[in-house]
């Protein structure tokens, strides 16, 4: 993930808590600086396979939610044809 031969023309000073600290010191690397890198590296490549699956997700939930209401659709067909034939057995017993 990180690469020694890239050079480092960025120098930042920063603070953090000790929490923040803990996360970056338990990520894979042999220094601070690679763990921070490779931290950084590997959450920007989570998110964008985050962003492809909301949308796959997005598109699911737009065919589930035709789908349900063409269900809808017809039930709503189905109550009318129920109540239409139980009106005719009430009108006409036999």
């Amino acid at each position: 993930m990180y690469s020694d031969n890239q050079k480092k023309s960025h120098q930042r000073s920063i603070r953090m808590t000790p929490y923040v600290h803990s996360v970056i010191d338990n990520f894979e690397g042999e220094s601070f600086n690679q763990k921070f890198e490779n931290l950084v590296i590997y959450f920007s490549k989570v998110e964008e396979q985050l962003k492809i699956n909301i949308v796959e997700k997005e598109k699911t939930i737009k065919n589930l939610d035709k789908r349900i209401s063409e269900k809808a659709s017809l039930l709503t067909k189905l109550d009318r044809i129920k109540n239409y034939v139980d009106d005719i057995i009430k009108s006409n017993p036999i």
